[in-house]
């Protein structure tokens, strides 16, 4: 209906918007098929590329493999093949690296000053002019 009315209304923007929408939540949706196959298997990719093992690789791409319809047209599950490169990309969208909090205690001082004065600057500075006028 939505779709039909932004077509009548020649507003393809919109349209071109629901589109973008509808391909995001596709591609989120076959990831997160993905990392379930990849659970039900106790196959662990909370980790960076670099610390793949082979297996876990091999596991993970052929997890990619079977959930995207387009991949699994042009790739075969447990074979490998020589646009192997193309899969790579596909494979660390699978992996959530382990979080790395390296920010020292002064630098997450820092980094709340800096984000309270965003927020109360716009406030202090509407005070300020309300009393002028």
């Amino acid at each position: 209906m939505v779709f039909y009315e932004a077509y009548n209304l020649k507003a393809y923007s919109f349209l071109f918007i629901a589109l973008l929408l509808f391909v995001r939540i596709r591609a989120i949706n076959t990831v997160s098929k993905a990392r379930r196959q990849l659970d039900e298997n106790n196959i662990d990719y909370h980790k960076s590329f670099e610390d793949l093992t082979a297996d876990e690789y091999w596991q993970i791409r052929d997890a990619v493999v079977e959930t995207n319809a387009a991949l699994s047209k042009k790739f075969i599950s447990g074979a490998a093949d020589e646009n192997e490169h193309q899969l790579i990309p596909h494979v660390k969208n699978i992996l959530l690296p382990v979080y790395d909090d390296a920010l020292t205690l002064y630098t997450k001082v820092i980094f709340i000053l800096v984000w309270l004065l965003a927020f109360s600057l716009p406030v202090l500075l509407w005070f300020h002019f309300k009393e002028m006028v």
